[in-house]
C-alpha cells in the first residue's frame, strides 16, 4: 500500500500523479542521447526544495562505513582473524598494523575493483579502524525525521521507475529472440560510428531500429534510477533505512509483487543487455549499501525466488563468422578506450565489416546449429560471495529454496536439449550452494532440519538400524541435501530421435566443447553433493549409525529413481543399432568415415543424464567402505534386503548402469581429444576437478565383486555394444579399462575420501590405496615435502582433501632434521608403472632412478607393485576388493584368451602386455596347480609371440614373461624387489660389472667434479679438471677477491664482533673465496678464451669471469709452482692491484695507499693471508677441500719474493703494524710475517717462530697447526706426551661467533612465522614508506639489517628494490625473507642471480606456508617454525663473508639484471 492513503479520492489523485510522473520519465528516456546529471534528475523528478536538499546533507554520517572505491591493482589487506569472508578487503587507509598484531593478515591487489569493507559488520566481525568504528558512530543523526513530502516524492519516484522498468523489460522479453546478439552489436556499432550503409543492410534484414531504441531507453532509465538512489543513500543511514522500507512496498495497490521484486525481475531481463552495452554500473552497488538485517533476509529470499529468471540462457544461431564480427567490433571499441578521438579512417576495415555482415545474414537464416551460453547474473555472483549465517539459514529453512533447485533441475535438463550445444556452463546456483557449504554451521543446521522432518523418530534414525518402510516413506524434497539430489535426477537422456540430420552427422568444435562442459558440470554437481553430506556427517549429533542410515536412505531413493526415471529409456545398445542401420550398414564407407560418424553420435548420446547413476555408485561405495564387505554374498544379500527386490532384478538394473559407465569411458577415449580426456580424469587448465573416470572404473570393479565371472562377461559385452569400426579399437579401450581397475583402489579412494577425510582413521580399502600410492611416490626420493607429495597426488590423478595430512602421517614419518616426510619403515618402496600412467615425467624420473640402482629389466618393465600386493594377500584385510577382482580376471582360460587376441593381431599394446603379466602373476597365486599344468603351453605361446616380426617392439616384454615362467620366480616365495634388496643382490652377483662401470665413469667430468667436491684426496689434487691428465707443476687455481661488508651495515651483528673490532688495530676490508678446481696453465688459457668470447656486458670487470667448470666467480688466477718466474710474479701482483682498484673508490686500501702501489700491494697480501688463516680456524675440512692450504703456502712465497724485488729497487716497507705478540695465534703469525718477511727477509727465524707457535698449540688445534707448518715449510714432530690443552681466543672466536649469529638471527626473525610477521609488517617499505602498487604480492625483510622492501622497484632506481639495497648497503649481496610466503631469498648484483629456499615450515609435516597446492592460511602461523639448517647457512655466509658461494655466473643477456623493475 502507499504512504498515508486518505480515501478513494486521494488514491485517484496519486494514480493521476503517478501516471504523469511515469510519462515524464519516459519522455526523458526518449532523449537518452543527451547528458545525464544527477542534480537534474533530483530537481525534475523528486524535489527542488532547498529544505529537502539541506536535510539530505545534514542526515549524512561521514565514514559510517568506509566504502572507499578501489581501482584494479590497488593494494588492500585481508585479515582472516577478523573475517571468514574470503572476499573481504580493507584499504590501506583503514588498515592499522598495530591493531592486527597476532592476526593472520596479508596484502593483496584487487582484481575487480570494489570497495573497502571497513565498518561493515556483516563482513568484518569487528572494525579495528578508529574512523569506522560503529560504537563511536552509534547515535549520530539517528533521531532525524524525514520530511513527509520528501518521503512521498521519493516513494513516487521509486515506484514510477520500477513500473516503467517493468514495462520496458517486458517489451524486451517479447522481442529479444527476434534479434540475435551479433545483429544487435552490428547495429549499435553502425550508430556509434555513423555507418549508414551497414545500418541500411541490417534494417533490410531485420526490423531492429525500434528494438534498439527500446534497449537504449531501458539502459538510460536504469542509470536515472541508480544515480538518484545513490545520491540519497550515500553515507546516509537514515535514508538507507527508509529506502529499504520503500523497496518492500507493493508495486501496485493490489499487487503481490514488491517494488524490489519487480526491479530484480526487470534487472534479470535487462542485465544481459547492459553487459552487451558495457554499462559500468550494476544493481549490486546499491544493494550493498542496504544489505543489513531484515533487508538482507528479504533480498536473499528474492534471489532464491527469482533464480530461474536471474540465470539467463543466450541462444546463438551458429554461423561461420560470428566470432570474426565480434572480434572486429571489439578491437575498434578497445581502440576508442585507448584514444577518445579515434575515428575509423581505413575504408578496408569498413568494407571488411560490411562483407562479414553480408555473409553473416546469409548463414543466419539457414544454419540449424545453436549454441547456448549461460549468462551469469551479477546479483547472484555478488550474493554468492557472502558467507553469512543469515543467508545460510534462509537457504536451508526459507520458503523459496525450492526455486533454486528448480533452476538446477532446469539447467541440468538444458544440457540434454536436441541440436543445442552448451558453450558456457550454468553453474551459478551450484556456486551459491558451494558458498553455503563453506560455512561452519551448515552441517548443524542441516541436522536441525532433519530433526524437524523426523520429529519423534529422529533418535530412532540417529541410533538404530531403520527399517525399509521408514526409508521408503521418506520424501526426498523434505531436506535440503536430498532435494539437491532429487533436482539432479530429473533430466531425460539424449536419444537418437532428437538428433536430426539428413545425410551425415557433423563433428564440430561445439560438440566437443559441449562434452567438456557436460563433464565439468557433472563433476561440480557431484562435488557439491559429496561435500554437503560430509558436512552433515560432521555435525555434533552425527553417529556412525546415523551415517549408515542416511547412506542407506540415499541408496534406496537413487535406485528407485534410476528404475523409474532412468532405466525406462531405451538402452545405449538400442540407440547404437539405430545408428548402424541408418548410416553405417547400408553405406560403403571407410573406417575413418565410420569413426567420424560414430564419434559424433557417441558424443550426442554421451549426455545420458548419468548424474543419478554416479551418485548411486558413490553411495554404494560409501556403504561398502562403512561395512568393509569381504564376501560378495553378504553384499548381495544386503542389496536384496535393502532394495526389497530379488538379486536378479537388481542385477538387471545394475547392468544398465554398467553399460552407461562403459559408454562414458569408451566415448571419452574414443574421441582421442586430450582436453576431454583430461577433464574426465579431473584435470583442467585452471583447477583440479572431480575424478569422473574413477566412478566408471570403480563401478566395474564393484560389479565384478558382486557377480564374478558373469559380471566379467557383462563387461566384455558392454564394450562390444558400441561397435567401434575395428575390433582393434574395441580391444584397446577394453583392456585400458581393465588395467585401470586392476592396478589399485585409488579410483575407490577418489570417490569416497570426501566422506571419510575428517574421520580419525580411514577404512582399510582407502588407507591401503593411499599407502600404495605413497610407496610409489617415495620410490623416487627417500624424502619429500608434504606439499610435494600432494603435488604428485594431483599429477597422477588422485583426489586431494583438506584433512589428508593426518592420514598420510600414519604412513610417513616426519624427519625434523630436514623438515620432510620419509616412508615409515614398516613399508617398502615400490614401483607400479600403471599407477603413474598419468604423469609421464614423474614415471621417467622413477625409471631413471631404477636404472641407476641396477634394477632388473623385469622391474623396469613391470614394476614390483603387484609382487608386493601378492605378498600381502595372505592378510585377510589387505585389498579384499581388488584381490577378488584379480582372481576373477586371472583364470588360466582367460590367460589363453589373451594370447589368442594378441596372436590374431587385435591388440598389440604395452598396456595389454602389462595385463598378461598381471594374469600370470595372479594365476600363480590363485590357480597355481592349473598354471603349472599349462606352463609348457604358455611358454610355447610366448616363444611364438617373441619370434613374431609384427611384435618386434614388444620383444623385451615377452623375454621377461618367458624368464618369469622358466625360473618360476613367482612360485610360492615372491622375491623382495625393494631397492635395498636389489642393490644387495646385484652387488653379490656383479662385482666385476661395477668395476667395469667405474672404469667408464672415471672419464666423466661431471662425476669427477662431484667427487672432488665431496671426497677430495691427494691423488685427485694432481689431476687437471679440464683435461683430466696429471698435473705436477704450473697448476692454476682461481680465486675471487671482493669487498668485505663492514659490521656497521648489519643490525644482527653480535656483541662479539663489536668487541673484536674494538680490541684489535687491524680489520681487513677484503674477502677471498675460491672453488676447488685446478688446471694446467695451457688448459686454463684454452678454456679462458671461451670465457672472454662469451663474457657478459655491463658487469664490472672484477665480477664478470667464472670457473669454466663450476661457474663460480673468479677475478685472479694463481699459479701453484715451486719455481716462480719473475713474469709470473709480476703478472699476479698486477692482477691483485687491478682488481682491488676495480672494487671501488670506497675500498679502504685504495683510499689509504692510492699514491704508493708498493704499500697497497703489501696490504693486499696481508689481508688475503688474514682471510685464509681465519678460514683455517673456521672450518679446517672446508679449508682443505678448497685447497686453500696450497694458496696460503704460495702467497707466503709470493709475498717474500715481492718484498725482495722491491728492496732491489730501493723500496723498503717501513709501516709499523704494532702487532701485539702472544695475544692470539693470528696476531703471532702476523707479527712473525711482519718481522721476518716485511722488515727483514729471514726465513729461518720465521720458521722457528711458526714451529714454536705450532708446538705450543699442537694438542689443542692439531690439524690447523700441522697445515700451518706445511704452509711455512716447517716439520713438526708429533708429541704424544700429555700436555695442557691451551685455548686461544682467536681460534675459539668463530665457533662462538656462529652460535651467537644463529641466536641473533632467530631473535630478529622470530622462531615462528607469526612472530616474524607481526614484527616486520608494520615497518613499511624502506624506500616508499608504504606498499606501492608494484609490490607484486610480496614484501621482504633484509636479514642483515632488518629493513623492509616492496618486491619490485618503487623508487625509479636503475635496479629493483632488493638489488638496489644490496648494492648500497651490503656489497651487492644479501638475504631477504618474504612476509607473505616465509621463504628465504638470496640475491647477488649485478649478475641478476636469485635463489629461493624455504625458511619457515610446518612443524608437523614440513610444508611451506604458501605453494601451489596450499592456501596461504593453511593452519596456524605459529606452527610454522624457522629452519635451523637455513639459519646455519646464513650464519656461515656472514662468518666467511662469502656471499658469492651460493651462485654461479649465469650466461645471461646484458640487461637481465635489471629485472624490469622486479627485485
Amino acid at each position: 500500500m502507499f504512504l498515508s492513503p486518505q480515501g478513494i479520492g486521494h488514491n485517484q489523485q496519486i494514480f493521476i500523479f503517478m501516471k504523469s510522473l511515469i510519462e515524464k520519465i519516459d519522455q526523458r528516456c526518449n532523449l537518452h542521447d543527451e547528458d545525464l546529471e544527477v542534480q537534474d534528475i533530483i530537481a525534475k523528478f523528486i524535489t527542488k526544495q532547498q529544505s529537502h536538499l539541506n536535510f539530505i546533507q545534514e542526515s549524512q554520517v561521514p565514514n559510517y562505513q568506509c566504502q572507499n572505491k578501489l581501482e584494479n591493482g590497488q593494494i588492500v589487506f585481508q585479515c582472516f582473524t577478523c573475517s571468514q569472508n574470503v572476499n573481504h578487503v580493507i584499504c590501506q587507509e583503514c588498515f592499522d598494523f598495530k591493531s592486527h598484531t597476532g592476526h593472520q593478515f596479508v596484502p593483496t591487489t584487487t582484481n575487480t575493483g570494489g570497495q573497502c569493507d571497513c565498518g561493515n559488520s556483516d563482513v568484518l566481525q569487528q572494525s579495528l579502524c578508529n574512523t569506522h568504528n560503529k560504537e563511536q558512530q552509534q547515535g549520530i543523526n539517528q533521531n532525524l525525521q524525514i520530511p513527509k513530502d520528501l518521503c512521498q516524492n521519493l516513494e513516487n519516484f521509486i515506484r514510477a521507475c520500477a513500473t516503467l522498468y517493468d514495462q520496458y523489460s517486458k517489451q524486451i522479453l517479447k522481442q529479444q529472440n527476434q534479434f540475435p546478439e551479433t545483429a544487435v552489436k552490428l547495429y549499435r556499432f553502425s550508430l556509434d560510428f555513423d555507418l549508414p550503409n551497414l545500418k541500411k543492410l541490417i534494417e533490410s534484414k531485420l526490423q531492429i531500429a525500434t528494438y534498439i531504441t527500446l534497449l537504449s531507453k531501458c539502459q538510460f532509465l536504469f542509470e536515472v534510477f541508480y544515480l538518484a538512489l545513490e545520491y540519497f543513500i550515500n553515507d546516509n543511514p537514515t535514508l538507507q533505512h527508509f529506502v529499504t522500507y520503500l523497496l518492500q512496498l507493493p508495486l501496485q495497490p493490489d499487487s503481490q509483487q514488491t517494488i524490489l521484486e519487480s526491479i530484480i525481475q526487470s534487472y534479470a531481463i535487462s542485465e544481459p543487455i547492459f553487459q552487451l552495452f558495457d554499462l559500468s554500473i550494476d544493481l549490486t552497488e546499491l544493494i550493498y549499501r542496504l544489505f543489513k538485517n531484515q533487508f538482507k533476509q528479504l533480498f536473499t529470499q528474492l534471489c532464491l525466488k527469482k533464480q530461474q529468471s536471474l540465470v539467463s540462457y543466450h541462444k546463438v544461431i551458429v554461423t561461420p563468422n560470428n566470432d570474426i564480427i565480434r572480434e572486429l567490433i571489439n578491437d575498434i571499441y578497445n581502440s576508442i578506450q585507448d584514444d577518445e578521438d579515434f575515428i575509423i579512417q581505413d575504408d578496408n576495415t569498413i568494407q571488411d565489416i560490411m562483407n562479414q555482415a553480408e555473409h553473416y545474414f546469409q548463414a543466419l537464416f539457414t544454419s540449424k546449429l545453436i549454441s547456448v551460453e549461460a549468462r551469469d547474473s551479477q546479483l547472484l555472483t555478488w550474493i554468492t560471495s557472502f558467507q553469512d549465517k543469515q543467508i545460510l539459514e534462509e537457504f536451508i529453512f526459507g520458503n523459496y529454496t525450492f526455486e533454486l533447485f528448480k533452476a538446477i533441475q532446469k539447467q541440468y535438463q538444458y544440457f540434454h536439449q536436441a541440436n543445442e550445444y552448451i558453450i558456457s556452463a550454468p553453474v551459478q546456483p551450484l556456486e551459491f550452494i558451494d558458498t553455503q557449504l563453506q560455512q561452519k554451521d551448515f552441517g548443524e543446521l542441516c541436522m536441525i532440519q532433519l530433526q524437524q522432518i523426523f520429529g519423534k523418530d529422529f533418535n530412532y534414525f540417529l541410533n538404530q538400524n531403520v527399517n525399509q518402510k521408514f526409508l521408503r516413506n521418506y520424501q526426498m524434497n523434505d531436506h535440503i541435501i536430498t532435494t539437491l539430489i532429487n533436482s539432479l535426477s530429473e533430466a531425460f537422456p539424449a536419444v537418437y530421435e532428437s538428433y536430426k540430420q539428413e545425410n551425415n552427422i557433423p563433428l564440430n568444435a561445439y560438440t566437443k566443447e559441449d562434452m567438456k562442459i557436460y563433464i565439468n558440470y557433472q563433476g561440480y554437481a557431484l562435488d557439491i553433493v559429496n561435500l554437503s553430506i560430509q558436512n552433515l556427517f560432521q555435525s555434533k549429533l552425527s553417529t556412525k549409525q546415523f551415517q549408515k542410515n542416511f547412506i542407506d536412505l540415499l541408496i534406496v531413493k537413487c535406485y528407485n529413481f534410476i528404475k523409474l526415471k532412468r532405466n525406462i529409456f531405451s538402452s545405449f545398445d538400442f540407440e547404437i543399432k539405430k545408428l548402424y542401420n541408418q548410416y553405417l550398414n547400408n553405406l560403403n564407407q571407410t573406417n575413418d568415415q565410420k569413426s567420424i560418424i560414430i564419434i559424433s553420435m557417441c558424443l550426442h548420446l554421451f549426455k545420458n543424464a548419468s548424474l543419478l547413476d554416479k551418485m548411486f555408485i558413490i553411495f554404494l561405495y560409501v556403504h561398502f567402505c562403512q561395512k568393509e564387505y569381504k564376501n560378495p554374498a553378504d553384499f548381495r544379500q544386503y542389496l536384496s534386503e535393502l532394495l526389497e527386490e530379488p538379486i536378479e532384478i537388481i542385477k538387471n538394473n545394475l547392468q544398465k548402469i554398467l553399460l552407461r559407465c562403459i559408454q562414458t569411458f569408451t566415448t571419452v577415449f574414443y574421441t582421442q581429444d586430450a582436453e576431454i580426456i583430461n577433464n574426465y580424469y579431473g584435470f583442467s587448465e585452471t583447477s583440479i576437478s572431480f575424478k569422473s573416470e574413477s566412478i566408471d572404473t570403480a563401478y566395474g570393479k564393484l560389479y565384478l565383486f558382486l557377480f564374478d565371472q558373469i559380471g566379467l562377461t557383462d563387461i566384455y559385452q558392454a564394450f562390444q555394444v558400441i561397435q567401434l569400426p575395428t575390433m582393434v579399437q574395441t580391444c584397446e579401450i577394453t583392456y585400458d579399462y581393465f588395467m585401470r581397475m586392476m592396478t589399485s583402489d585409488m579410483d575407490v579412494f577418489n570417490i569416497c575420501i570426501t566422506y571419510f577425510d575428517k574421520t580419525d582413521s580411514l577404512p582399510n580399502i582407502l588407507q591401503q590405496a593411499l599407502q600404495k600410492t605413497i610407496q610409489n611416490i617415495l620410490c623416487s626420493s627417500s624424502y619429500y615435502l608434504y606439499s610435494t607429495i600432494i603435488n604428485k597426488f594431483q599429477s597422477i590423478g588422485i583426489q586431494v582433501t583438506s584433512n589428508l595430512e593426518k592420514h598420510i602421517l600414519k604412513i610417513c614419518n616426519f624427519d625434523t632434521s630436514i623438515n620432510k616426510l620419509t616412508l615409515n619403515k614398516a613399508y617398502q618402496q615400490i614401483y607400479d608403472p600403471n599407477l603413474l600412467i598419468l604423469d609421464k615425467n614423474f614415471k621417467a624420473v622413477l625409471i631413471e632412478k631404477l636404472q641407476n640402482s641396477q634394477a632388473t629389466q623385469r622391474m623396469l618393465t613391470f614394476g614390483n607393485g603387484l609382487e608386493y600386493d601378492i605378498q600381502q594377500f595372505n592378510q585377510p584385510d589387505y585389498q579384499y576388493l581388488r584381490k577378488l577382482i584379480l582372481q576373477v580376471i586371472s583364470s588360466v582360460p582367460s590367460l589363453f584368451q589373451s594370447f589368442n587376441l594378441i596372436n590374431s593381431g587385435l591388440i598389440e599394446t604395452e598396456t595389454f602386455l602389462q595385463f598378461i603379466y598381471y594374469q600370470l602373476m595372479c594365476a600363480n597365486y590363485f590357480y597355481n596347480q592349473e598354471l603349472k599344468a599349462q606352463t609348457q603351453n604358455i611358454l610355447n605361446q610366448l616363444h611364438n609371440l617373441k619370434g613374431n616380426q609384427r611384435l618386434q617392439g614388444l620383444q623385451h616384454h615377452f623375454e621377461q614373461l618367458i624368464l618369469l615362467l622358466q625360473k618360476q620366480s613367482f612360485n610360492g616365495d615372491i622375491p623382495n624387489l625393494s631397492f635395498s634388496n636389489i642393490s644387495k643382490q646385484k652387488a653379490q652377483k656383479s662385482k666385476s660389472y661395477y668395476k667395469l662401470k667405474y672404469d667408464k665413469l672415471k672419464t666423466s667430468k661431471s662425476l669427477l667434479n662431484l667427487m672432488n667436491q665431496h671426497f677430495p684426496s691427494d691423488s685427485k689434487l694432481q689431476q687437471c679438471d679440464f683435461c683430466l691428465q696429471e698435473v705436477q707443476s704450473n697448476k692454476v687455481l682461481l680465486i675471487f677477491l671482493s669487498n668485505r661488508i663492514h659490521s656497521i651495515n648489519y643490525s644482527i651483528v653480535p656483541q662479539l664482533i663489536e668487541e673484536a673490532q674494538n680490541t684489535t688495530n687491524y680489520s681487513p676490508t677484503i674477502s677471498i673465496q675460491n672453488c676447488y678446481h685446478k688446471y694446467h696453465a695451457h688448459c686454463f688459457e684454452e678454456a679462458f678464451q671461451d670465457i672472454l668470447n662469451n663474457k657478459s656486458q655491463g658487469i664490472p670487470e672484477w665480477q664478470k669471469y667464472a670457473c669454466p667448470i663450476c661457474l663460480h666467480c673468479f677475478n685472479v688466477q694463481i699459479t701453484i709452482n715451486e719455481d716462480i718466474s719473475p713474469s709470473q710474479l709480476q703478472s699476479f701482483n698486477q692482477s691483485l692491484l687491478f682488481i682491488v682498484k676495480q672494487l671501488g673508490e670506497q675500498q679502504a686500501i685504495v683510499q689509504k695507499y692510492q699514491s704508493n702501489e708498493f704499500y697497497m700491494l703489501v696490504e693486499i697480501y696481508m689481508q688475503i693471508l688474514i682471510n685464509l688463516i681465519q678460514n683455517l680456524f673456521i672450518n679446517v675440512q672446508e679449508f682443505q677441500r678448497l685447497q686453500q692450504h696450497l694458496i696460503l703456502k704460495q702467497l707466503i712465497v709470493f709475498l717474500g719474493l715481492t718484498i725482495d724485488n722491491f728492496k732491489v729497487c730501493g723500496f723498503i716497507h717501513d709501516i709499523d703494524y704494532q702487532f701485539q705478540s702472544d695475544k692470539s695465534i693470528l696476531i703471532n703469525l702476523l707479527d712473525a710475517i711482519d718481522k721476518h718477511i716485511l722488515k727483514a727477509s729471514n726465513k729461518t727465524l720465521l720458521q722457528a717462530e711458526v714451529l714454536k707457535l705450532a708446538t705450543k698449540f699442537q694438542h689443542s688445534y692439531s690439524q690447523q697447526m700441522e697445515i700451518l707448518c706445511q704452509c711455512f715449510g716447517v716439520e713438526i714432530e708429533k708429541n704424544n706426551n700429555q700436555q695442557l690443552q691451551l685455548q686461544d681466543k682467536f681460534a675459539e672466536y668463530y665457533v662462538i661467533l656462529q652460535n651467537q649469529l644463529r641466536n641473533q638471527i632467530i631473535n630478529v626473525l622470530g622462531d615462528n612465522f607469526q612472530k616474524f610477521h607481526d614484527t616486520f609488517f608494520p615497518k613499511l617499505c624502506h624506500y616508499c614508506k608504504s606498499y606501492n602498487e608494484q609490490f607484486s604480492d610480496d614484501i621482504l625483510v633484509c636479514v642483515l639489517c632488518s629493513k623492509v622492501f616492496c618486491f619490485k622497484n618503487c623508487s625509479n632506481f636503475e635496479y629493483g628494490n632488493l638489488n638496489m639495497h644490496a648494492l648500497e648497503e651490503h656489497n651487492s649481496s644479501s638475504f631477504y625473507v618474504s612476509l607473505i610466503s616465509g621463504k628465504l631469498t638470496q640475491i647477488q648484483v649485478p649478475h641478476g642471480n636469485y635463489s629461493q629456499r624455504i625458511l619457515y615450515s610446518n612443524k608437523r609435516n614440513g610444508n611451506p606456508i604458501r605453494n601451489e597446492s596450499y592456501n596461504l592460511l593453511n593452519g596456524n602461523w605459529k606452527d610454522f617454525e624457522i629452519s635451523q639448517i637455513r639459519i646455519k647457512e646464513i650464519a656461515d655466509v656472514i662468518v666467511y663473508n662469502n656471499y658469492q658461494t651460493g651462485f654461479a655466473l649465469l650466461q645471461i643477456s646484458a640487461d637481465h639484471f635489471y629485472y624490469q623493475g622486479e627485485l
